[in-house]
């Protein structure tokens, strides 16, 4: 034992072996804990719709949290679209939002250049 009223590690064997009984897991799911990378066919890979963002104005220095949102959500492999309804002409942008001037969506009925 490793430590007082720990269990010996059993290592990935033990893991396996009890993924594979009634209510373990699938084959795939014990392939990809074995580390095997093809273990996910194209048939099982699914492309994400783009989420669309919808905000007043882009960019705001005082709303970063939504920027910290959209930006997880595509760390995360969501695709999203940033469809702000009015330019803002801040001095200040923050460095995180400036990748997302040149994606972001403006709509040229309420966006004035």
């Amino acid at each position: 034992m490793d430590r007082a009223g720990d269990e010996p590690h059993r290592g990935d064997d033990y893991t396996m072996k009890t993924l594979s009984g009634p209510g373990g897991a699938s084959a795939a799911q014990r392939e990809r804990l074995a580390g095997n990378v093809s273990a996910t066919t194209p048939a099982q890979t699914k492309v994400r719709a783009a989420i669309g963002v919808l905000v007043a104005r882009f960019p705001r220095i005082d709303e970063t949290f939504i920027l910290r949102e959209i930006n997880e959500l595509e760390r995360q492999g969501q695709p999203v679209v940033l469809i702000p309804l009015l330019r803002d002409y801040s001095k200040v942008v923050h460095e995180e939002a400036k990748p997302w001037l040149r994606r972001a969506l403006y709509l040229p009925l309420f966006s004035s250049t």
